[in-house]
């Protein structure tokens, strides 16, 4: 991995960014098991989130598709975690700054896969289950419905992720290079 998709990161706004192999953003049960319909309210209300996006045997074969991983992070200090209309804010820019950021990508790699964290807002109303996605080139997947640990990814992509009152830290993992070409 050469780095310059890093710099391209760091250059569009994003606080922190890494890269790492994409096997480290396979899912595990134990993470699946947080989209259940009685832990999540998502649960069954779109095409990103259980059982909406498959199983976690779908998504885990989606994630072996790809060769490369890269893990960005917008960190927001100062935030007051009950203060709901400044994070709903704060995670509108990092999925604005993250849309960009995979339209720049995927001139390259044409077949990138997003996953971050919230899931997908491309529409006000998600068309689940009546309607195809209206935009299945590009939802944003979710990271727990992947199971994907975000911890151990950003540690594989050297992404700084701890928790400390007052930051709100908003992880997006852009998969590519599929995985039959070398």
């Amino acid at each position: 991995m050469d780095g310059r998709y890093i710099e391209a990161a760091l250059a569009a706004g994003f606080t922190e960014a890494g890269e790492t192999d994409a096997e480290a953003a396979q899912g595990s049960e134990k993470i699946r098991a947080w989209c259940a319909p009685e832990k999540c309210g998502n649960y069954g209300k779109n095409w990103v989130c259980p059982p909406g996006c498959g199983s976690l045997e779908e998504c885990r074969k989606t994630v072996a598709g790809y060769r490369k991983a890269l893990v960005v992070m917008s960190r927001f200090d100062d935030v007051g975690t009950g203060d709901a209309a400044a994070m709903r804010d704060l995670a509108a820019l990092h999925s604005r700054r993250t849309g960009i950021f995979l339209d720049r990508l995927r001139l390259d790699h044409p077949e990138t896969y997003l996953l971050t964290t919230g899931g997908c807002d491309l529409c006000e109303a998600c068309t689940w289950p009546d309607e195809p996605c209206r935009h299945p080139d590009k939802k944003r997947g979710s990271l727990s419905a992947f199971g994907v640990d975000v911890t151990k990814l950003c540690e594989s992509a050297g992404v700084e992720y701890t928790f400390s009152p007052g930051t709100l830290r908003l992880i997006s993992c852009l998969l590519y290079g599929n995985a039959g070409r070398r």
